[in-house]
Formats: structure tokens, sequence, C-alpha cells
């Protein structure tokens, strides 16, 4: 008696036949998939990452405002200070002008 007798019947086949070796693969096949269909839907949830991947979402949104609000001010720091550095230059400008006004009245008084 050989190992690939075939004692059941005709059920299974034995034999190392082409056509018996591609419809044991493509019955396995088919438990593969259904094995691995079914693992993956009656997974485990894990809150931990669920938890992590909020907490990622919340921390993008609140560090895009800290952003915004940050070159905002930049923004305005930068156009007060080119408004005061105008402002002091025309105060400058008329206080040299002063000077000088001053300086020709003391030699204007001296003569």
């Amino acid at each position: 008696m050989g190992v690939f007798d075939n004692k059941d019947g005709g059920f299974r086949p034995r034999d190392q036949s082409v056509a018996t070796k591609m419809k044991y693969e493509t019955e396995m096949k088919h438990f593969v998939d259904a094995y691995k269909s079914n693992q993956a839907s009656n997974r485990p949830t894990n809150f931990a990452a669920d938890f992590g991947n909020i907490g990622l979402v919340i921390s993008l949104f609140f560090n895009l405002i800290l952003i915004v609000v940050l070159s905002l001010t930049s923004l305005f720091k930068w156009i007060l200070k080119s408004t005061s550095n105008q402002e002091v230059e025309s105060q400058t400008a008329s206080s040299t002008e002063i000077e000088y006004s001053i300086k020709d009245f003391i030699k204007g008084s001296k003569k």
C-alpha cells in the first residue's frame, strides 16, 4: 500500500498530477484569503494608536494657530518699527534745523 492510494472513494485524489496540484493550490488560496480577511476584520481596536493620532491632529492644529499668531505679531512689530523710524528721522531733521537756527542766532547777536 502506497501513500498515494485512493482509499476514500475518490473524494480527494492523492496523485501528483498537475490538475490535482492546481485544485489543492486553488483550495488553499481560498482558505488563506478567507483567513486573512477574517483576521483583519476581527482584530481588537488599538486605543493607544487612535489617541496618538488624535493627539497629533490636535497638536498640528494648535501649532498652525501658533505660527499664524507669531507671524502676525512679527509683521505688526515690523510695521510699527518702520513707521517709528520715519518719525525719528523727521524729528531728527527738525532738531538739527533748530540747532542751526540757534547757532545762526548766536552768531548774529555777537556781531
